[in-house]
């Protein structure tokens, strides 16, 4: 019998099936047999190598002597793979006394259902060493660092820190940040099963890039002498809060900035942010410093013009008066200023005119960051269209604005300059990795008043700091000294007013007045003794003649005591 016909269209269909399943069975081969290996190979690569981050070294800060004030120093992270741990009781009990750490804690972390988990971060390298020496299965090391201040909380403030990644936070540590940070690099390395790395087994490298160190102008022992004296006259005078800030007159270069607080006890302890560069206050006197020089500048006065100066004064509808009571007199410029009188100051500002006032505090660097440091201030100097009728008066003697320490030491530095406006600096140079200094653009200087006008007002503040003046405390043996004292009221944190008798007492200077190399400002918030004169000079003096001393400022050829004649100081710029 002969078999059925299949007819050939039938058959083409069942050849086109059969060739169909022979290429699917051909492509599952191929999965299994070459890319199934391919995944098999990956899979097994994920198990055997490991990335290996390798951290960059931060870059070093230094003070202007070399010496160190922020390093880091390497450590090493203990990890481990809890899947290659046979036994992770006896592995604990191993690992406890080296990593002073507790079994219980270690047992469970090697127990975990996970391929990484860190038992210990950023141990010393001896540790680590002890560690490895023995050999557990599973547990591997990694390169890390800590960021260590030798000199503890001297400078911390200004410095900074950094948090648990190692990236400031504070300070200088945060706004130079990319800078010290540099690049990590990266190593993938080959393990064997029981996780240790197989010698020579390193598969690729990225070279780390060390951070960028910093030299600053600051001085650890200027800071030291700075904050010892004021935390002694801060104790005497049960101040709630003092501040300091030392400059190097001729540069601008900030050498000390201090901010003490009440501690435990009411003791002094440094703050923990650098107030001497950020907070702002109403300072009172120190502030009638633009006002003469502007007048001067601009022909109003000269330091011998008469100024009648009455008991009190209505500005606005507000009755101004000096700090102690007197009839109606006549001072000199010079007097008026020696003796910081308020209405003499006002009448002066008036022949400015409101405009005229503004526009000297400006020019001498009030209402506008004196740098660039974070959280640095501008202060407050409302534009005259904002003022009220009482504000030219309250203004020109320092009690309708707010200023930090660095501006008022900016606005004297003016002074002692012949005129120049030199602005302040913190960070002297950048070190890169290869040891090359690049030392910091400076900011340009700029004219502020002419030499003479300066030379004059230098004259009249050195008679500030005499027995006829406010200050006779901040006179130095062998020195002239030139200076203004402040004392000022506190405004009531609610907005109204001011809080009784509560004051703030402060002192600026700059020393040998005809040639000066320091500048200094100092202020104690709510002392005993309120007048900046009594509590804030004879500190600044200390502080004068410590950095004198320091950097070997010689005294003007034929000084021997405050406001004899003097010479110009040849002597070393610090």
């Amino acid at each position: 019998m002969r078999s059925p016909r299949i007819p050939a269209r039938r058959l083409t269909f069942l050849t086109l099936i059969v060739a169909v399943s022979f290429a699917a069975v051909v492509v599952r081969l191929v999965e299994v047999q070459a890319l199934g290996r391919r995944k098999e190979v990956a899979y097994g690569d994920s198990e055997l190598i490991h990335t290996v981050a390798i951290p960059a070294p931060r870059g070093t800060i230094y003070d202007r002597e070399g010496q160190i004030l922020a390093m880091s120093v390497a450590t090493v992270d203990i990890v481990a793979d809890p899947h290659q741990v046979s036994d992770p009781r006896l592995e604990a009990i191993r690992l406890a006394p080296l990593l002073a750490m507790p079994v219980g804690q270690l047992r469970a972390e090697l127990s975990q259902d996970a391929g990484f988990v860190y038992l210990a971060r950023q141990i010393t390298t001896n540790q680590a060493a002890a560690v490895s020496r023995l050999g557990l299965a599973g547990v591997t090391q990694e390169p890390d660092s800590t960021r260590e201040y030798p000199d503890g909380s001297l400078l911390a403030s200004l410095v900074g820190g950094v948090n648990a990644q190692a990236h400031g936070i504070s300070g200088l540590e945060y706004q130079y940040d990319s800078l010290l940070s540099g690049r990590p690099g990266q190593q993938i390395i080959d393990e064997g099963a029981n996780g240790v790395a197989i010698p020579g087994g390193t598969l690729e490298r990225t070279r780390m890039v060390p951070g960028t160190s910093l030299d600053l102008t600051v001085d650890a022992a200027i800071q030291y002498e700075t904050e010892q004296q004021l935390a002694a006259e801060m104790s005497s005078t049960h101040a709630k809060k003092a501040t300091a800030l030392v400059l190097s007159t001729k540069t601008g270069a900030i050498l000390a900035a201090v901010g003490l607080k009440e501690g435990p006890g009411g003791s002094p302890v440094p703050s923990p942010v650098p107030i001497a560069l950020t907070d702002v206050y109403e300072p009172g006197s120190v502030m009638k410093l633009p006002t003469y020089a502007e007048a001067i500048a601009g022909h109003l006065i000269t330091p011998s013009t008469p100024i009648n100066v009455p008991a009190q004064l209505d500005i606005g509808g507000d009755v101004f008066h000096d700090a102690e009571a007197h009839p109606d007199e006549t001072l000199t410029a010079t007097q008026c200023l020696d003796q910081s009188s308020n209405i003499c100051t006002i009448e002066v500002a008036e022949k400015l005119g409101a405009a005229g006032l503004y526009n000297a505090l400006r020019t001498f660097g009030f209402g506008q960051a004196a740098m660039s440091f974070p959280g640095m201030s501008q202060g407050l100097l409302n534009p005259v269209a904002q003022w009220s009728g009482t504000a030219l008066g309250s203004t020109a003697i320092g009690q309708d604005e707010a200023a930090n320490l660095l501006q008022l030491a900016d606005a004297y530095g003016v002074v002692a300059n012949g005129g120049i406006f030199v602005a302040p600096s913190l960070v002297a140079a950048t070190v890169g990795p290869d040891g090359r200094r690049v030392p910091e653009t400076r900011a340009q200087t700029r004219r502020v008043v002419n030499r003479s006008t300066a030379q004059t007002v230098t004259s009249m503040l050195e008679g500030v700091v005499s027995t006829q003046g406010t200050a006779p405390g901040a006179a130095i043996p062998g020195y002239t000294v030139a200076g203004k004292t402040g004392t000022a009221q506190i405004p009531n944190p609610n907005g109204t007013g001011y809080l009784p008798g509560a004051f703030s007492a402060t002192f600026v200077g700059f020393a040998p007045a005809q040639d000066p190399a320091v500048t200094v400002v100092v202020d104690l918030t709510e002392p005993d003794v309120i007048y900046g004169g009594s509590v804030a000079a004879p500190v600044a003096a200390h502080i004068l003649s410590y950095v004198l001393h320091r950097f070997r400022v010689p005294p003007p050829v034929g000084t021997f005591s405050q406001g004899a004649g003097s010479s110009v100081n040849t002597g070393p710029t610090v």
